[in-house]
């Protein structure tokens, strides 16, 4: 598990480091517990946008304004097709 989360993290946290030295940056993160892990990294810098704010995301469906705000986003961080279903086509 701990291998899984070095893995993960090692993923976004690159990209994420380069994008932070880009003050326009536009980061868009899927749920919570994600929302929080990358908060914590572009602290000081900008706050992500976090899409799912209530509910589950298996069962989510995206407002207008959540799909531009994917559309103009410079890295999107989610889990994967299984558990935001709904960022299958974004």
């Amino acid at each position: 598990m701990k291998k899984l989360l070095f893995i993960c993290l090692s993923v976004f946290v690159l990209p994420l480091q380069t994008l932070m030295a880009d003050e326009t940056a536009k980061v868009v993160v899927s749920i919570k517990p994600l929302h929080s892990l990358v908060s914590a990294v572009m602290e000081g810098v900008a706050t992500p946008t976090l899409l799912v704010k209530k509910g589950s995301p298996h069962a989510y469906s995206l407002r207008p304004s959540e799909a531009r705000a994917l559309a103009n986003a410079d890295l999107v961080v989610w889990i994967g097709h299984e558990m935001e279903s709904f960022l299958k086509n974004h």
